[in-house]
């Protein structure tokens, strides 16, 4: 399709070796149940399972990172008997990009939409009981502005340091490279796109990471940036989030696209109508019932808000604050843990306890 920039995949497996595809950053099995999903806007990656009957939770990452970046809490919430689903979202990790669309709401709402409706398992419908959304970072920001739209399909949301809350992101986040890209050498843009991210990516999720080089991706790996077997048995705190980071940047043709659109399109700042609107739902004040048939099952719910304590990228207390206002104080549980913006990638097991118990697991 001449609009998608095609992720890593069918480059990889044509050329490297199964030794090599398995040192990479980022391997092909990184987690079980992976399904490629082709689609009118490109192939994306997809990983599900757990028991088929289980409580079903579906994880959005962040603006950069991949799906890896919340296989930890996957894995626990799977060995605790729900259905995981985790997403690469557009344009990162094996998911294309597609070029010719704002990577905005819309868009990621369709990606959700696609997921679940190419399951094995029934993700919809009066019988599934619906599904809990858990978002992280931008992908906070994304799950809640889903659940805006779709209450009848969500049975609970949960938010790890969420984005949208802030009226305007940084001024790098706004700087000509970013605004007219265009104008620039990709080189210098991939280099651009590195610096920018290092902040998110190299704190203490790990520094340790394979070398590259422009052929097979990679040049050796050290003992630090191992990544994980399929059956991600490792600590979440060795996922080498820096290294898979560049290797997107690197061998990713549409990765530096997608995130300069969803810096500009993503729901990443200025959220409040959303945030508010979802509130509504919490508050059973939506009109949903009343006008299709379709039952709220957000009613009378409250929202887990799990932050960081030492989150300097989204910081608690005015993210607790500002979902205070929007969603109610009333709807709105709060768990705040020890560490930074990575704390569910380096406190995977704890995170998933807490989600565990707001399930009623």
């Amino acid at each position: 399709m001449g609009n998608v920039l095609p992720s890593p995949r069918l480059a990889l497996t044509s050329s490297l070796s199964p030794a090599e595809l398995k040192a990479l950053p980022y391997p092909l099995d990184f987690m079980p149940g992976a399904r490629d999903v082709e689609s009118p806007y490109g192939v994306m990656r997809a990983y599900e399972w757990g028991p088929e009957d289980g409580q079903k939770i579906l994880f959005l990452h962040g603006l950069s990172t991949p799906g890896p970046a919340l296989a930890g809490i996957g894995k626990n919430l799977a060995h605790r008997g729900c259905r995981v689903m985790i997403l690469d979202l557009w344009g990162r990790g094996y998911s294309d990009t597609p070029q010719d669309l704002p990577h905005d709401s819309r868009l990621y709402a369709t990606q959700i939409l696609l997921a679940i409706a190419t399951s094995s398992v029934s993700w919809t419908g009066s019988a599934s009981g619906g599904f809990c959304l858990v978002g992280y970072s931008m992908g906070g920001g994304i799950a809640v502005a889903f659940a805006g739209f779709f209450p009848q399909l969500i049975s609970s949301v949960v938010l790890m340091a969420p984005g949208g809350l802030y009226k305007s992101l940084p001024a790098e986040y706004h700087s000509i490279p970013l605004r007219l890209p265009w104008i620039f050498p990709s080189s210098f843009i991939k280099r651009f796109i590195k610096r920018l991210l290092n902040g998110t990516t190299s704190s203490a999720c790990g520094q340790g990471g394979a070398e590259f080089n422009e052929n097979i991706g990679l040049k050796g790996t050290t003992e630090a940036s191992v990544p994980h077997s399929p059956s991600l048995g490792q600590s979440s705190g060795q996922l080498p989030v820096a290294a898979i980071v560049d290797w997107e940047v690197d061998f990713h043709q549409g990765f530096t696209h997608s995130i300069i659109s969803a810096i500009s399109y993503a729901p990443i700042e200025n959220q409040y109508a959303a945030w508010r609107k979802l509130g509504l739902w919490l508050r059973g004040h939506g009109l949903l019932e009343s006008a299709s048939g379709l039952p709220n099952r957000l009613q009378e719910k409250k929202v887990l808000l799990l932050v960081g304590e030492s989150d300097t990228i989204l910081m608690k207390d005015h993210i607790c604050k500002s979902a205070a206002d929007t969603l109610g104080a009333e709807n709105i549980i709060v768990i705040a843990f020890d560490g930074g913006h990575d704390f569910p990638i380096v406190q995977a097991e704890a995170v998933a306890g807490s989600i565990g118990d707001f399930l009623g697991l």
